[in-house]
């Protein structure tokens, strides 16, 4: 907390500009990632992913997992399975506001294996 402190207090002067794209349907994405076993003392997984809607961030959620991952496709592949249940409550969400579902939903991983499994294999 005190580190979070310190940055803020020296960044105080420095800005974020959002600037949405501008499109005809609604677009949503999402950026998952997760670091394998990073607690020291518990051996558990910290993920984390961000929601964009037409390319704001709406969404955000980091916390720690709830189990010991044995792998860091385990641990990639609980953050994704995490972030997609987010999405589809955030998806009915839109979906009851504009009356259009948002197709595609596009979530971004970089582990090359939690992609491969989630691909339908």
């Amino acid at each position: 907390v005190k580190k979070l402190l310190r940055y803020l207090q020296h960044t105080k002067s420095i800005g974020l500009l959002l600037e949405p794209t501008h499109t005809d349907h609604a677009e949503l994405c999402c950026y998952a990632d997760s670091d394998w076993t990073s607690d020291k003392k518990s051996r558990k997984s910290i993920s984390g992913y961000i929601m964009f809607l037409n390319g704001c961030p709406v969404y955000w959620q980091v916390r720690k997992q709830s189990f010991i991952s044995c792998s860091s496709t385990e641990a990639e592949y609980a953050c994704v399975s995490d972030a997609c249940n987010s999405l589809t409550w955030f998806d009915a969400l839109i979906t009851d506001i504009w009356m259009n579902p948002i197709r595609p939903i596009t979530i971004m991983e970089d582990n090359e294996s939690v992609v491969y499994i989630s691909d339908n294999h």
